[in-house]
């Protein structure tokens, strides 16, 4: 199987960094920005020059993958670094920004080195940190760009320009707070406020919203529906999570429960609905199996008799999943490319 951008990206990263230049000395302090478990870093962490291995990360499968392995992983970095290691996300935004606080935790000497594969705007990002801080050297390998600066030189307007855009921001005419690199960061999703119209204004008891993202489907069921006791916020990125909390600080925090959980962990059980809108992409791939998780896993927290509202792209079929799982299902809408399917367990 073909690896994706983001992995080829990191394998030549972390192949570069163990067998470059990079590690000449002792005691160095390393970090990692948005890391993802992969096996050389284990040996990373156990190169005889290496005093410490900061792994960052908010996406709750990744931290779990880290930790197992034995790893320190963080919420945020803190500290300064003699090396730093970055791959860019699929969002600019918040790529330029992790760019920026890199340069800025680099300590006297320190170098940060970035990898990113050509088509997820590899020269695009060897330019920013250019102009950002300089360039010390860059290779070209494996449809990937290696490029590293020493941030000698950093241009502080720039570092703090990228900075402050990815700082949480209100979604132009709604309620709305969000940060880059969370899914549909500035914008409110068609499918999610396609479901938001078919939630029934006499639902109550407890639920569940599946992968809230910033809480916009939370907000709009409270709003509609008085009669919901408990709700449940399941979310699997931590930055998106916090998001949904500042979304619905207007609403009686006695009533929900935050869960930084991802979709195959236990999850809350016998509940009377669920809402879920379910991914299916990781990065810039497809991932139908992922997708498959959530309604099984959304289908699976239901009690016996309980409800599920579903919304999905027209093309991808759950219908089979929940033959298995409910006692019925219909299509109640469909829009713009999108349908909404509702069930009963």
């Amino acid at each position: 199987m073909s690896l994706r951008p983001h992995e080829l990206a990191l394998n030549l990263l972390l192949q570069h960094v163990l067998t470059g230049p990079f590690l000449a000395g002792t005691g160095l302090r390393v970090g990692m920005l948005r890391a993802d478990f992969h096996p050389e870093l284990l040996a990373l962490a156990r190169h005889p020059a290496v005093a410490g291995l900061q792994l960052q990360s908010t996406f709750k499968p990744h931290v779990d993958a880290l930790a197992a392995a034995g790893l320190e992983v963080v919420p945020a970095l803190h500290g300064d670094f003699d090396l730093l290691l970055f791959v860019p996300t699929k969002q600019r935004r918040e790529s330029l920004a992790c760019l920026a606080e890199a340069v800025g935790r680099l300590a006297p000497g320190g170098r940060l080195v970035v990898s990113c594969a050509n088509e997820m705007g590899a020269a695009t990002y060897e330019k920013n940190l250019r102009s950002l801080a300089g360039l010390a050297g860059h290779l070209s390998k494996s449809h990937c760009r290696v490029f590293w600066s020493d941030g000698g030189h950093v241009d502080r307007r720039l570092q703090q320009e990228w900075q402050a855009a990815a700082q949480p921001s209100r979604i132009p005419g709604t309620p709305f707070q969000t940060v880059p690199g969370i899914y549909g960061w500035n914008k409110i999703d068609r499918g999610s406020a396609l479901l938001a119209e078919q939630i029934p204004a006499d639902l109550g008891g407890e639920g569940m919203d599946l992968g809230c993202n910033y809480g916009y489907l939370s907000y709009m069921l409270l709003r509609k529906a008085p009669g919901v006791r408990r709700l449940h916020l399941v979310e699997a990125e931590a930055r998106a999570l916090d998001c949904a909390r500042l979304n619905l600080a207007e609403f009686d925090q006695a009533r929900l429960q935050c869960h930084w959980a991802g979709v195959d962990e236990p999850l809350p059980q016998d509940l009377d609905f669920v809402l879920v809108n379910p991914p299916f992409h990781t990065g810039k791939g497809t991932d139908y199996q992922l997708g498959n998780r959530f309604v099984e896993a959304a289908c699976r927290a239901l009690r016996r008799g309980g409800r599920l509202f579903l919304v999905a792209n027209q093309f991808i079929s759950y219908e089979n999943v929940l033959d298995r799982q409910l006692s019925r299902h219909e299509r109640v809408a469909q829009a713009e490319g999108f349908k909404v399917l509702a069930g009963v367990k």
